[in-house]
């Protein structure tokens, strides 16, 4: 964590947006921007995480161009508030990266609440980011205790966090996420205040991320004057109501049918030498349309059926030496 006076640039009220937007920026840096009206309005179908091909550096500066290749979402509250709020997200294989700016008081002023500690309940009453989670139950196979449940995770402008998994089974209503591996940096200057993050797919009990449905609600809570929890994409329920969360998904990464073989990494862009490098002219990668939970059951059943293939082939094998051997026998006799 680090925070730094480095010079930002200042969102001040005036041209503040009154729409909604969500940006991506494809690789060759053209924004395509669709307008979705006011806050209150979701989009029909999901919104794309673009792979990071490069990723960001989190310090919490937001460096020109660093974010140029990520989901990009303005505007927070319905109606959207007067204050300046952005979100974007992008993706690799392991790890999810998060850059917010928003708009402070005059004079940076932001609140801290008199109990804001690192992992204590009083950093709900700060200036804060709010970010809840809920990625597909089916493949949280790297660590059973979150195998069900969502996450919620708050993080105050003074880079204090608190985090809970709520309804994660074992009769329990909620207990404490730990944030092990979160990386998070944050500036406050020029009435901006500036957080980068990075998630790791361990904390949500991912192997690694893929292509995937990954719902995600992120709320400003404003707090001092005008206080409230303003959404960045309007939720169709409560905070806990996971089946409205705004659809999102992560998008691209190029994951190849061949390299999803068991024991695989199952990235292109991943070298053996943990490089990045562009998948070869020709090679298929998964598109959008490939990347939801049936795909990935259709790809569990082909393995299966794959391996049943491979034993009736071993077994028929070795019935044909015991033939062979039985016939030997009764040639002697």
């Amino acid at each position: 964590m680090n925070r730094t006076s480095n010079g930002q640039r200042h969102c001040g009220t005036g041209g503040l947006e009154t729409l909604l937007t969500a940006t991506l920026a494809a690789a060759s840096s053209t924004l395509a921007a669709v307008s979705l009206g006011m806050a209150s309005l979701l989009p029909a179908q999901s919104l794309d995480i673009p792979f990071a091909g490069t990723a960001p550096k989190v310090d919490g500066l937001a460096s020109s161009g660093e974010w140029d290749a990520s989901l990009r979402i303005i505007g927070a509250g319905s109606p959207v508030d007067a204050r300046y709020a952005e979100i974007s997200f992008a993706w690799d294989a392991d790890r999810l990266y998060v850059m917010s700016k928003n708009e402070t008081a005059p004079r940076n002023r932001l609140a801290t609440s008199a109990g804001s500690r690192d992992g204590s309940q009083g950093v709900v009453m700060d200036d804060s980011m709010e970010l809840w989670f809920d990625p597909p139950k089916a493949l949280r196979n790297a660590d059973e205790t979150k195998r069900f449940g969502i996450f919620q995770m708050i993080v105050s402008h003074n880079g204090n966090t608190y985090g809970r998994h709520h309804e994660p089974g074992y009769g329990l209503s909620a207990r404490e996420w730990k944030l092990d591996g979160v990386m998070r940096a944050w500036t406050v200057t020029n009435d901006v205040w500036t957080l980068e993050m990075s998630i790791p797919a361990k904390a949500f009990g991912l192997k690694s991320f893929e292509p995937m449905e990954l719902p995600v609600l992120a709320v400003r809570n404003f707090r001092g004057q005008k206080e409230w929890q303003a959404p960045f994409l309007q939720p169709g329920g409560g905070f806990r109501d996971a089946a409205h969360y705004p659809k999102m998904r992560l998008a691209g990464g190029d994951v190849l049918p061949e390299r999803r073989q068991a024991g695989r990494k199952g990235f292109a862009h991943r070298s053996l030498r943990g490089k990045t490098r562009r998948p070869r002219a020709g090679r298929r990668g998964v598109g959008v349309g490939d990347c939801g939970l049936d795909a990935l059951q259709a790809n569990a059943r082909e393995r299966e059926e794959r391996r049943d293939r491979r034993v009736d082939s071993r077994v028929g094998r070795q019935c044909s030496v015991y033939r062979q051997e039985a016939r030997s026998e009764f040639s002697r006799v």
